[in-house]
């Protein structure tokens, strides 16, 4: 989508309103030009949802506001504990982070359908340029005073790092 975002803007000199990064990729990111990488300048606003920051997600922050499901760590999301990937008689636990990653898709989709719980964003304390993977976790949801609803419907006004908690939800996968 950074392509998208940013090829618009320099033939029509226009932005785009909006663009959503669904798990932007980290071992893709090191190989394209960073004209290519999603950043909060290709469009009005930029969300940014990350789901498996330790395997095949970034920790970096890309957007105009970053939101991090359950911390981001791939290991920690709650639909993905009993994952298994079958090969010939095979059984994996989703140490390739795959399911974490895809999750992502899921949890936006849901957001589009307004499914209950919905999901909330709490600001993390901690605003670094590339966010630790212990910054954005489970204590800030308990210290949050101003949450802001994440997703399609979620205001785009928002910005900075968000924790988001989805372990209410137990039709995510």
């Amino acid at each position: 989508m950074g392509v998208a975002g940013y090829e618009i803007n320099i033939r029509t000199g226009k932005l785009i309103d909006h663009i959503t990064g669904l798990e932007p990729s980290s071992p893709i990111s090191h190989f394209l030009a960073s004209k290519n990488l999603l950043n909060p300048k290709n469009a009005a606003y930029v969300d940014i949802l990350h789901t498996d920051i330790d395997m095949i997600g970034t920790n970096e922050i890309l957007g105009s506001a970053d939101f991090f499901a359950n911390g981001g760590k791939g290991y920690a999301q709650p639909d993905c504990l009993n994952f298994t990937i079958t090969n010939p008689g095979t059984f994996i636990k989703d140490i390739s982070g795959l399911c974490s990653h895809l999750l992502a898709n899921n949890i936006y989709a849901r957001t589009i359908r307004r499914t209950q719980p919905e999901f909330y964003g709490c600001r993390c304390q901690y605003q670094p340029q590339s966010i630790l993977p212990t910054s954005c976790r489970l204590e800030e949801k308990i210290l949050c005073p101003d949450k802001v609803l994440y997703g399609y419907y979620g205001p785009r006004t928002a910005k900075g790092t968000y924790f988001v908690d989805t372990t209410e939800a137990t039709d995510i996968q």
